[in-house]
Formats: structure tokens, C-alpha cells, sequence
């Protein structure tokens, strides 16, 4: 079984999914990770250097290579990897698909100090607001949405599980 975690940047997609994965004995991939690994440089750097489209093609190509439809993995995908109808088809077909919501406020400061994040580089809560108002619509695509606002990883984490077992994900 396969476990996507989507959403805005500053969600918690990595820290939850680091949780889940050792909780459930599955693997963990975060794809911007695998991405960087790949390439060889930070996401931020590839963004600068080649483009936003670039980027989406080499999440599109690394991402199927990566994950097999047999594996047991939790996957922290990048904050813009739902809004590509190709890869929200192929997640909803190899796994379910669990939006993290977070609103503006939470997410500008889980990451105003951040410097790593390529559309966010100087954030404000207007332009993290933009962002999301431009996302949501295909975050609101996922099967299970669960809110991260003023909450503990582990209580987020907690609620995800309680949402596998009870709908047997």
C-alpha cells in the first residue's frame, strides 16, 4: 500500500510521513529528496537554473521510477506535485491520497526563516495565500483531508492512522 501525503510547503508532509512509515514498517520517500539526490542539487538551485517546468518533469519521471505499485510506502510528495492531473491519477491508482491542511498563517511560520523553498524564497502570508488559493482546488481532490493547524505531529499522525484503520485504507 501506497500512502501520499500532499499539500502546501510547511504542511508537515515530511516530519508526519517520517512517523508514519517507522510506525507501519514502510518505506518513506520524500520525493524533493529523491529529486536533489538525482540531479544533484537543491531543489531551489534547479528552479533557478532550468525552470518550474523542468522541475515538474524530472518529479514526473523520477517519481514512477521510484515508487512501484507493490511497495508499502508513506511518500511526502512535493507542495505542487497534486496539481498535475497525470500525477494525481497515478496516486489515487497505486494508493490513497491523504491532503495535510494548513492554512496561511500556520504555514508562513512553520517556514518565513526558510531560505530552501523555490517559490516561497522571501515569504509573505499574501504570497503563501496566493499559492494556496491557486492549490486547493486539487488538494481538495484527495480522499482524506486531515488539518495540521495548532496541532502536534503526533496527534496529526495519530489521526491519519485512526483514519486508515477506521476506513481501511
Amino acid at each position: 500500500m501506497n500512502y501520499f501525503l500532499i499539500g502546501m510547503m510547511g504542511t508537515g508532509k515530511t516530519s508526519i510521513g517520517k512517523l508514519l512509515a517507522d510506525d507501519f514498517n514502510y518505506n518513506f520517500v520524500d520525493l524533493d529528496r529523491e529529486i536533489e539526490i538525482a540531479v544533484g542539487m537543491k531543489i531551489n538551485n534547479i528552479f533557478d537554473r532550468y525552470s518550474e517546468k523542468y522541475f515538474r518533469k524530472l518529479e514526473l519521471k523520477i517519481s514512477r521510477k521510484i515508487i512501484r505499485k507493490s511497495g508499502n510506502n508513506v511518500i511526502a510528495t512535493g507542495g505542487g506535485f497534486a496539481i498535475n492531473e497525470n500525477n494525481f491519477k497515478w496516486m489515487k491508482n497505486i494508493g490513497s491520497i491523504i491532503w495535510l491542511k494548513t492554512s496561511a498563517d500556520t504555514i508562513y511560520k512553520r517556514i518565513h526563516s526558510n531560505k530552501d523553498r523555490p517559490l516561497l524564497v522571501n515569504p509573505t502570508i499574501h504570497s503563501i495565500e496566493k499559492i494556496l488559493s491557486e492549490r486547493i482546488k486539487y488538494y481538495k481532490k484527495a480522499e482524506y483531508h486531515i488539518d495540521t493547524n495548532n496541532k502536534s505531529l503526533k496527534s496529526v499522525e495519530n489521526k491519519i492512522i485512526s483514519e486508515i484503520k477506521y476506513n481501511k485504507l
